[in-house]
């Protein structure tokens, strides 16, 4: 009995330590557990906040330096390419020829006198006077204006002068154009005006036979046959 008494008292406090320990261990294991879970949580939280940040952040500009001290050449950004549109060639045109026409005669123009055409040539051995018209003809052209001389219309010397003669040349046009009565050996470019006479004098200094002509267009069969609007005037040696 006094044993069992004995053991029977000893008995309650051992199980206290027990339940003690137990509790101890427990509490350890759920420090433990603690840890490891904060753990866990900071690990996912820092991994998070990693991916985030390299998501939203830019990359750092890249910056190079040169050591101070550097002796070494630097090679220098290359130009921009630079193209030189060529020059546009010049041409120099040529200066016109320069062509000194002779002094043109003196012309006079008088109102168309009165009557029929009178072509004569009159006058002394130092100056002679021609006299010619203008008169519409019929040619095989048509009604077509004409040059009618001392020798008549159609004849191929329109007249004659003697050279060193001092030449008065009256021109009657009947016609209602401008003519002109043009023999560039002798310097003459006369305009003769329609419906009056025309007066001009030249003074030929060589024997020879001269074309003459009219430079403004007025019948294709006139201008086209000689004794009509062009042919010849004769001048003759001084005897």
């Amino acid at each position: 009995m006094g044993l069992d008494g004995n053991s029977s008292a000893a008995g309650p406090p051992q199980n206290g330590q027990e339940r003690r320990r137990h509790l101890g261990a427990g509490l350890a294991t759920l420090a433990g557990g603690v840890v490891l879970l904060a753990a866990v949580i900071f690990g996912l939280t820092a991994g998070v906040g990693a991916i985030w940040s390299s998501v939203t952040s830019k990359p750092a500009p890249v910056q190079v330096a040169v050591a101070q001290g550097y002796t070494g050449a630097v090679a220098p950004a290359p130009a921009p390419a630079t193209t030189t549109a060529p020059a546009p060639a010049t041409t120099t045109a040529p200066a016109p020829a320069t062509t000194t026409a002779p002094a043109p005669a003196t012309t006079t123009a008088a109102p168309a006198a009165a009557g029929g055409p009178s072509e004569k040539n009159e006058g002394d051995a130092a100056h002679v006077t021609v006299s010619l018209t203008i008169e519409n003809i019929k040619t095989a052209g048509g009604q077509q204006p004409a040059y009618v001389g001392p020798n008549g219309v159609g004849a191929d010397t329109l007249f004659s002068v003697t050279a060193g003669q001092s030449v008065t040349v009256s021109v009657k046009n009947e016609d209602s154009g401008f003519h002109t009565f043009t023999a560039p050996d002798l310097g003459l470019a006369v305009t003769i005006k329609p419906l009056a006479t025309t007066t001009f004098t030249f003074r030929p200094s060589a024997a020879g036979s001269y074309q003459w002509k009219c430079e403004i267009p007025c019948g294709g069969w006139v201008m086209d046959h000689v004794g009509y609007m062009t042919g010849a005037l004769d001048v003759a040696a001084a005897k």
